[in-house]
């Protein structure tokens, strides 16, 4: 959307045209029996604002309503683990769909600790990326999620170190 912004006009790029768009879709299925195994909501890191935690407020609410689906995946960079409160958030709707027997999961997309501290040093806004880290496998194993680790070919002369240091991390996280 930043690279073709036309694709999606500013008229209709406002938080309650989604919010409503979304709604209606939401309506429909529910209207016609859909039945949705898996839904993966591709985003922006949104999670830890009030627009993001309001969608999943909506997803919740319709599954209520009759909304059918199996589970929804997050890809994320969990960014929102930098903040106690937005981490409390993402949690409790966390288990709320957990409770409803439609689990919301969170499919973590980072790079490794090795290859991040020297490709991008501070400019993704973390301050203390072990301590980033450390929340990141203790939410991982809290909510039994997954990773999806990435890697570019620039980091080329780090991937051992990385991956030994992602070995370490599993390990000492069970």
């Amino acid at each position: 959307l930043w690279k073709y912004p036309e694709l999606y006009p500013p008229e209709i790029n406002n938080q309650e045209q989604i919010l409503k768009n979304l709604g209606i879709l939401l309506d429909w299925m529910i209207e016609n029996k859909f039945f949705i195994p898996e839904i993966d909501l591709f985003t922006g890191e949104i999670w830890h604002s009030t627009f993001g935690l309001r969608i999943l407020d909506l997803i919740y609410e319709k599954i209520q309503e009759g909304f059918n689906c199996g589970s929804f995946i997050v890809p994320s960079n969990c960014s929102f683990l930098n903040d106690k409160r937005a981490w409390g958030e993402i949690q409790r709707r966390i288990d709320r769909f957990q409770k409803i027997g439609c689990p919301l999961c969170f499919s973590i997309s980072v790079d490794g600790a090795i290859v991040e501290k020297k490709a991008r040093p501070k400019n993704n806004g973390f301050e203390n990326l072990d301590k980033f880290y450390d929340n990141m496998f203790i939410f991982a194993k809290h909510n039994n999620f997954r990773f999806h680790p990435m890697i570019a070919a620039c980091d080329i002369e780090d991937w051992i170190d990385n991956y030994q240091w992602w070995e370490q991390m599993c390990q000492k996280y069970d």
